[in-house]
């Protein structure tokens, strides 16, 4: 049996900023953590196609494709014989209506479509964006994510205080500035504990900042992240201290796909979680044993209430959360398998998911459609300039109306046409004012 060549180099092509999130903990940290060089394709819609020559492996992640360059990529890898790989690590064929990216990536998804269908594999973060992207490659693989114990210290369970110790707890959150909505589903819960227990919980928020009803009290904390720095952004979460985190997502498609990162953040902290009743957490949390889950307000309530009140039950779900992490979800044991999985599109005898002449048949649809639609954005950026230029003529002609000088112009008109007689010296002189206030308005 002819074993698959060692992965050695992979080149990544990515719309996110070198150092930020996604590359880290999706390719870049187990690629490290598995001793395989990362070469970047790109910074921006900069592309550097020659460095295609030098990898094995041609990663394209997330919204890449988005970028006028991408067919260009894809057009070399395979001229070169590159196999693909598309990446993701979201459910953008399914962003909510109120999530802040919506617009911004709706014109895109044919693009990314393309990506998957012509890719050798693809890789995803969870098992709900593999079900899926398998509808469309079915070379498609779940790896999850771990802790990067490379960036990240796994902290031991915060001590049960002794007596004497301040009787104050400290509720943390941490996530981007997309998670608002998630916030605002247990906003109301977090007022009605601040105004329950005064004086003993506070609450911190770092990167996405409180929601409008938790905003300017003493007792709320905002802290905000570097978005573009992970390894900056990991190392000041992993010195933060609270006594317990949330983690509320809304329940739609595009949730239920994410990952269970928060659960690895936290316990890196030494401190449990109340995690979302949904398929991120539920995979990971087992209820009352490593974390709690909730999924109402009332039950948010509940369990919030419960670790407030118990700092034994605070450390002994931290523990477990602990154990969970150590044994199971430290990125030095899930390289390995990031490995393996990426070496299987090196292996001899693999086959693409789909037929040239089908993943061209794809292709030229979605070029069509691709181009129409920017057509119809260029018509439509047309006529918004028309309507521009409309709109500054008409607040033109509202000066000139309001204008001391037509007035005076309409009203001198007026007396000539009433008061001067044809040819009368009059008559001359009123004309000749008029031509004056006119010529000046």
């Amino acid at each position: 049996m002819t074993l698959a060549p060692r992965l050695e180099r992979l080149v990544l092509f990515s719309a996110d900023p070198w150092d930020s999130a996604l590359p880290v903990v999706r390719v870049r940290g187990p690629a490290s953590a598995a001793g395989v060089e990362v070469i970047p394709g790109n910074a921006g819609d900069t592309v550097w196609l020659d460095r295609i020559a030098e990898a094995q492996i041609v990663v394209l992640q997330r919204d890449f494709p988005r970028f006028a360059a991408f067919e260009a990529v894809v057009h070399q890898a395979r001229a070169l014989g590159k196999p693909i790989v598309y990446e993701s690590d979201d459910l953008l064929f399914d962003l909510p209506d109120d999530h802040p990216l919506r617009e911004a990536y709706s014109d895109h998804l044919f693009g990314l479509l393309s990506a998957i269908v012509q890719a050798d594999a693809v890789v995803v973060s969870t098992p709900e964006l593999a079900d899926h992207h398998r509808q469309f490659n079915p070379n498609t693989h779940a790896w999850l994510n771990y802790l990067n114990d490379r960036l990240w210290t796994l902290r031991p369970p915060r001590p049960v205080p002794g007596p004497g110790a301040p009787d104050v707890c400290v509720i943390g959150y941490m996530g981007g500035a997309t998670h608002q909505s998630d916030l605002d589903l247990i906003a109301p819960c977090l007022a009605r504990l601040l105004a329950r227990y005064p004086g003993r919980l506070r609450l911190h928020f770092w990167g996405a900042p409180p929601t409008a009803a938790l905003r300017d009290r003493s007792d709320v904390a905002w802290t905000q992240l570097d978005p573009y720095d992970y390894a900056r952004t990991a190392a000041l979460f992993n010195a933060q201290d609270c006594d317990l985190a949330v983690a509320p997502l809304r329940d739609s498609p595009f949730n239920r796909a994410k990952s269970h990162l928060k659960f690895l953040d936290y316990t890196a902290l030494g401190v449990p979680g109340v995690y979302a009743r949904l398929p991120p957490y539920t995979r990971i949390v087992r209820h009352g044993e490593n974390g709690l889950l909730a999924g109402d307000e009332a039950e948010w309530e509940q369990c919030l209430v419960e670790l407030i009140e118990s700092p034994q039950r605070r450390h002994a779900l931290a523990v477990g959360a602990h154990e969970t992490v150590r044994d199971h979800w430290l990125m030095s044991r899930g390289a390995v398998e990031w490995r393996a999985l990426y070496e299987t599109v090196l292996a001899p005898g693999h086959q693409p998911p789909a037929s040239a002449a089908q993943q061209q048949m794809f292709v030229n649809v979605a070029a069509v459609v691709a181009a129409r639609q920017r057509a119809l954005e260029a018509h439509i950026g047309e006529l918004r300039e028309q309507v521009q230029e409309l709109v500054e003529r008409r607040h033109e002609l509202e000066e000139i109306y309001a204008s001391p000088a037509w007035r005076l112009a309409q009203t001198l008109g007026r007396w000539r046409a009433g008061l001067a007689p044809e040819g009368s010296r009059r008559k001359r002189w009123l004309d000749a004012l008029v031509r004056l206030t006119q010529s000046n308005k």
